[in-house]
């Protein structure tokens, strides 16, 4: 059969027994079912066209031998259809209407299209597009196949494996896998799609539904020693930032507890805002707590505990007036001042380094009459450079725009966050 196919730019040559009666080839066909000879010694073939330009249609297999237990039924048969013979016809069957296969496909077309017509049965379309392919994943059904039946996985809902069935014990949700289809599409060339695109989409989804939780992977005692032994009070936290709907939890505090040791470093660099020898930080929902001391194992030099105070003016997110604050702290104060004008525009921080890098912003106040004109002279005041001053040239009188300026005095000031 290779000798006889031909290549790409030669024609093929038409078998000696392709002039064979029907009714000679379907005596052959009901000894093959019966198992009268080996595998691979006889082969069915549709008889189309040997000097066609696509190599599948010349005179393409229909059937073979091939002694295999099938899964439904088992050893009753010993021969079996080609794929491109039966897959016209069980989309026929189950009436499909467009068959969506991959690129690889796109030459067998030409065969499904004329195995339906000479058939007279309902023809859907086939239509190609390109393959999923995700970075650092095995795509490939082969390859995967490999993996279940040597035993490199459990199975094929391994939650390692990429797959519906081991993405759910994953713990990814039908809405993200529907969300990642949507934002992917279907294109018609290859190409690969990064994994933190199907990473955000689970993250956006479980960002509106999942309740919130905090967990120790690696712990590191904390031993608070100025509270009292024996007591515990408890912390309301949301389980939802964004869903009140969801309720509240209670979280515990006592007088020995718990952190990451990613959160305490003995030798903080400059950036660091977390833990660390003589550092403050504030325990989410809970107080503000200073380390005083670490204890280390003598043998390996490991920290396996810190001995820390609290201050008991800061539970549950308080904040005492004119006290220093806490580097790493979330939250913000503002200062508020009258505003003296009906039409306020608010200048926030962009990327221009100005007067010791320090990143504000400013509240301009501007008379109604001329908002535009008043906005321009008070940050020609500030001195900045005209270049900047020029992107306003165009503005509307109520567009919101973003800067960055020297700090004004305290009493321009507005109402902004700290």
């Amino acid at each position: 059969m290779r000798e006889y196919r031909g290549t790409l730019t030669e024609p093929g040559k038409e078998s000696p027994y392709r002039s064979r009666s029907s009714k000679e080839t379907l005596d052959l066909l009901q000894r093959m079912r019966s198992g009268e000879f080996v595998d691979g010694s006889r082969v069915l073939r549709a008889k189309i066209d040997m000097a066609s330009p696509n190599l599948n249609l010349r005179d393409p297999v229909l059937y073979r031998i091939l002694r295999a237990t099938h899964p439904r039924t088992g050893d009753a048969w010993c021969i079996y259809p080609m794929y491109d013979f039966a897959h016209g016809q069980s989309d026929s069957i189950e009436k499909i209407t467009h068959s969506l296969c991959t690129l690889e496909f796109q030459d067998h077309r030409p065969l499904y299209d004329w195995l339906c017509e000479a058939l007279e049965i309902y023809h859907p379309q086939q239509i190609e597009f390109a393959r999923l392919n995700l970075t650092y994943t095995v795509m490939s059904k082969r390859r995967l196949l490999e993996l279940v039946n040597e035993k490199h996985v459990s199975g094929w809902d391994d939650p390692r494996m990429p797959t519906l069935s081991g993405m759910r014990r994953r713990g990814f949700t039908a809405a993200a896998i529907r969300t990642f289809c949507t934002r992917i599409g279907v294109g018609k060339s290859d190409s690969v799609i990064d994994m933190s695109v199907l990473e955000d989409c689970v993250r956006e989804d479980l960002d509106q539904v999942a309740p919130r939780a905090m967990g120790v992977l690696r712990p590191l005692k904390v031993t608070i020693t100025n509270y009292p032994e024996g007591q515990t009070e408890e912390f309301v936290a949301a389980r939802h930032p964004k869903d009140p709907s969801m309720g509240t939890r209670t979280i515990p505090f006592s007088r020995e507890i718990y952190v990451d040791r990613d959160d305490f470093m003995e030798d903080p660099p400059k950036k660091f805002f977390r833990l660390g020898p003589g550092r403050e930080v504030r325990l989410r929902y809970g107080y503000v707590i200073r380390c005083d001391e670490v204890i280390k194992d003598p043998a390996s030099g490991e920290v396996t505990e810190l001995r820390c105070s609290y201050d008991a003016e800061t539970g549950g997110g308080t904040w005492p007036e004119g006290r220093k604050k806490v580097k790493g702290l979330s939250t913000g104060s503002l200062l508020r001042m009258p505003c003296r004008s009906k039409s306020v525009f608010m200048i926030v921080c962009s990327a221009l380094p100005i007067r010791r890098q320090k990143k504000v912003a400013i509240i301009a106040n501007c008379s109604t009459k001329h908002p535009l004109k008043s906005l321009r002279r008070r940050l020609w005041n500030h001195a900045l450079p005209r270049w900047l001053l020029e992107r306003f040239s165009s503005l509307s009188a109520w567009v919101i725009s973003v800067l960055i300026v020297k700090i004004p005095s305290r009493e321009d000031w507005f109402s902004i966050a700290a």
